[in-house]
Formats: structure tokens, C-alpha cells, sequence
């Protein structure tokens, strides 16, 4: 009988570990760890070794990937272009930016970022897969746009 209970408390101990070593796991956003070492330069080095330190859930991964590889990627064009770029409309993106905050539930989550990330950078990389994320696609540009100001 002891021998059983034994084998039962070892199990259910070896369950509850994976079960958290899964969790721990479950943090790692694959989009940034896909993110090549090589494509990092300059200050967006910093800014994707804070995403990559944070734990908390400020954005979905997948948007969060999206909005560093738009920044890493910004200007470099491959394959054959079809259509060219047209340049970022600031007054609709602006537009999309104030409709998104008349969003409660976007507004607080931009806010809780504001509070929360002290570094600027970083906190634009949060709002912009935060818009990603909700469908502000032309106030993801301006938030995207204006980091890349403040990293010139």
C-alpha cells in the first residue's frame, strides 16, 4: 500500500512540474524568438531584449513579431514591388489613432502600457502591436513611424 502511494505522489508531483514548466514555456513568444540576432541593429537591439525580459501579456505575440519585423524591415523591399509604397497619411492615421481610443477597452490597455513600460521605445513597440492587434492598422504606422524618429 505505501509503495503505491509512493508511486501516486511521485506522478502527481512529476505532473504538477511539467504542467508549470509548460506554462513557463507557453511565455516565450515564437515570433521574437524567430527574430535573427543579425537583423537586430542599433536601438531596436534594446528594445527586443525588454519584449524578450518582460513577462507580462501587454500584447499578443503575434502582433508584437509583426510590428519588430515592420520596424527591422522597414525600407527594404524584396522580390518584385507591384504597387509602390504610398507614404503614411498622418491625418487619417491620427483619425484611427482617436478612434481607437474611444475604444474603452483599447484605451485602457494603451494607458495600463503607458504606466507600466518606462522606456519609451518600448512602450511604442506595446501600443503599436496593441493597434495591430485590434485592427488600427494606420495608428500602428503612426506608432511605428514615431519610433523610428525617436531612433534616428
Amino acid at each position: 500500500m505505501r509503495a503505491s502511494a509512493y508511486v501516486c505522489a511521485t506522478v502527481c508531483l512529476a505532473t504538477v512540474y511539467m504542467i508549470g514548466v509548460g506554462l513557463v514555456e507557453a511565455k516565450s513568444c515564437v515570433g521574437l524568438d524567430k527574430v535573427k540576432e543579425s537583423d537586430v541593429k542599433g536601438v531596436i537591439t534594446s528594445i527586443v531584449a525588454a519584449i524578450r525580459r518582460d513577462a507580462a501579456d501587454r500584447a499578443v505575440c503575434g502582433s508584437l513579431a509583426s510590428v519588430v519585423d515592420k520596424v527591422i524591415r522597414r525600407g527594404k523591399i524584396g522580390g518584385r514591388q507591384l504597387e509602390a509604397d504610398r507614404p503614411l497619411d498622418m491625418k487619417q492615421a491620427q483619425a484611427n489613432l482617436e478612434a481607437a481610443y474611444r475604444v474603452p477597452a483599447i484605451r485602457s490597455r494603451l494607458e495600463q502600457v503607458g504606466r507600466e513600460v518606462q522606456d519609451e521605445n518600448v512602450r511604442l513597440v506595446y501600443e503599436a502591436a496593441i493597434l495591430d492587434e485590434e485592427g488600427y492598422y494606420s495608428a500602428r504606422e503612426l506608432k511605428i513611424e514615431q519610433l523610428l524618429q525617436r531612433a534616428k
